[in-house]
């Protein structure tokens, strides 16, 4: 279910196991000129307790529907090193 706040839309796009925790992944857009711009977002299950990590800004499209299909498309190994990358 995708979420809007402030011009800002959040779409879930996967979940990810990691380490021994889950995480649910989702990428957060928003429209900025003439370009749709993305960052990723991870939340760990919520029994575990320990929040979010956002990425920077990493995917760019002509719409929002380009920058959904990029975050789609991305193979499961480069989210792995994302999210490792904001440990």
């Amino acid at each position: 279910m995708d979420m809007v706040m402030d011009g800002r839309h959040m779409s879930p796009i996967r979940r990810l196991s990691e380490s021994g925790r889950r995480w649910r992944v989702s990428v957060e857009t928003w429209h900025d000129r003439d370009e749709y711009h993305g960052r990723l977002l991870f939340h760990e299950d919520p029994s575990a307790g320990s929040g979010a990590r956002e990425s920077a800004t990493l995917l760019h499209g002509r719409s929002r529907e380009d920058v959904l299909a990029l975050a789609h498309d991305l193979p499961e190994e480069q989210l792995r090193r994302v999210l490792h990358s904001l440990a």
